[in-house]
């Protein structure tokens, strides 16, 4: 009988075990996606503000282009 109660006990730590392993390996996994995961983000991120800064430093330029040439079609009219 006791034999058989060790065995039991055993077998009980053994399903402990592997529960507690499999639980690491799917925390980890997850760790890692999430890792995956705010990168891509800061990515798609640095992208975005990469494409404002250009949209907005064209707009600049295409303002100021302007600028000039209305002010030198005026002063040639005066």
């Amino acid at each position: 009988m006791k034999k058989s109660a060790i065995s039991d006990i055993d077998a009980q730590n053994a399903i402990d075990y592997e529960h507690q392993y499999t639980r690491k390996i799917v925390k980890s996994e997850c760790i890692g996606r999430a890792r995956i995961n705010n990168s891509s983000t800061s990515k798609v991120e640095a992208v975005a503000v990469v494409v404002v800064v250009v949209v907005v430093v064209v707009v600049v330029v295409v303002v100021v282009v302007v600028v000039v040439v209305v002010v030198v079609v005026v002063e040639k009219m005066l």
